[in-house]
This record gives C-alpha cells, structure tokens and sequence, in this order.
C-alpha cells in the first residue's frame, strides 16, 4: 500500500514538475522523507497526506489507491454549471415547442399525469383517476378504488391533481396519491364529498 500511495505521490510531484526538495518544503517535508515516501520505504502520516490533498487538489482516497483524478477547482466547476445552464434552456425551449405541437394536435391528454378513465362496476358505469407515470388508479387511505358517477366531476379532480403536481415542491407531493373516501375535495367554490 506504501508503494501505491508513494507512487501516486510521485506522479503529482512529477506532473507539478517539481524536483523532491521543492516538493518536499510544500509539504514541510525533508527531500529524504520524500524519497522513502516515493519509493514505499516510509508510510506518509494523515497530515501529510491531508496536507497534499489540499495542495493539489487530490482526494485522499485516490491518493492510497493510486489512482490521480484531480478535484475540480471551484473556476472549472462554475464554467461546468454555465455550459449545462445553455443547455437546460434549450432542453426547456424544445419541450415549449413540443408541448406547443401536442397542444395543436389535441393530444394534450398526453401530457397530464392524472387521467380520467371508464370502469365498470357491480354493471355500473363509474369513472376513476389513474396516475399515468405508475398505471394506479387514484385510491382512499383503505385501498380502496376512488369512483365517480359523473364524469365531469372526476376530470374536475383530475385536474386538481394535475395543477396540484406543478405546485408542489418535489419533496412535499405525497408518496402515494389517495383521497380518503370521507374526504371533501374542493373543485372550484363547490364542494364534494
């Protein structure tokens, strides 16, 4: 392990184009030490190894294993952010465009998490929310199918769900989607039970 460590050593020291000595007075180390260090006859203490982690933007783990990939600087990480920036925006310019089309062609049904489907029950005609991302129909905290008799009502919570998605914060949504069957859920200045 001295070895591997020893070696990575060399290749930064090497890769700085510093002789040992140099090397050694960043570290507050004897050009001796240096050697015996590079060549595995002498284990580096943590603060060492700490100490050219920091100098040169290595990691420490890397360093025992041998492996060299620099940590970025804080100049190369924002010039990262800003050339993924350019390309988020015209990620986000192509969906407008594209939600834009699907709008035009009447699909706009594609595009809503939450849809309003058909069922049959006891040879009745009921309507429930299904979740397109998980193929769940929308359930009451006793696992229970959520139904409607009138359609308009079901899209009516449907959408709700819907503008309720875009709202909400990833970390607030709730992990499942259920209404409890006592529930009242509020769709415009009506209420419904």
């Amino acid at each position: 392990m001295e070895k591997t460590i020893g070696k990575a050593i060399e290749k930064i020291r090497e890769s700085k184009e510093l002789d040992e000595a140099g090397f050694g007075r960043l570290i507050f180390l004897e050009k001796e030490d240096v050697v015996k260090i590079e060549n595995g006859e002498a284990k580096p203490s943590i603060e060492t190894l700490q100490m050219i982690s920091n100098i040169f933007s290595v990691s420490i783990n890397d360093l025992r294993e041998g492996e060299i990939k620099a940590i970025p600087s804080r100049e190369d990480l924002m010039k990262t952010v800003l050339e993924v920036k350019d390309e988020v925006a015209i990620i986000k310019e192509n969906n407008q465009y594209l939600l834009g089309i699907l709008r035009k062609a009447g699909l706009e049904s594609l595009l809503k998490r939450h849809i309003v489907q058909e069922k049959q029950v006891h040879d009745k005609e009921v309507y429930v929310i299904v979740d397109t991302q998980t193929g769940e129909v929308v359930q009451n905290i006793d696992f229970e199918d959520v139904t409607w008799d009138n359609r308009a009502v079901a899209q009516s919570c449907a959408d709700n769900l819907n503008r309720a998605k875009e709202v909400l914060p990833e970390a607030s949504k709730p992990s499942r989607n259920s209404v409890h069957k006592d529930s009242v859920v509020s769709i415009g200045n009506r209420r419904v039970k």
